[in-house]
């Protein structure tokens, strides 16, 4: 139970940026590109340059990511730390 309290406290904060991946996929889908496999992933990298007004959300992703490469490493250190 303590565990899935503390997953859930520190996956919380990765809905904001799922919000504005959200927006990115939005104007993928306007700009005619699709959002299939790496293609989003791309597009995500390039977004700032061709709309400024998505130069936030395109940082807040991938503080998002940032992130939860954090919380994985970890969550690994402290699982092998403890033979779990």
């Amino acid at each position: 139970m303590v565990v899935a309290m503390a997953e859930a406290a520190l996956l919380l904060p990765l809905l904001w940026p799922m919000q504005h991946f959200g927006l990115i996929v939005m104007q993928s889908l306007k700009d005619g590109n699709g959002v299939g496999g790496i293609r989003i992933l791309i597009y995500a990298f390039q977004v700032g340059a061709r709309h400024p007004h998505l130069r936030r959300s395109q940082y807040i992703c991938l503080s998002g990511l940032i992130y939860f490469v954090a919380v994985c490493g970890a969550w690994i250190s402290y699982a092998s730390a403890h033979n779990l």
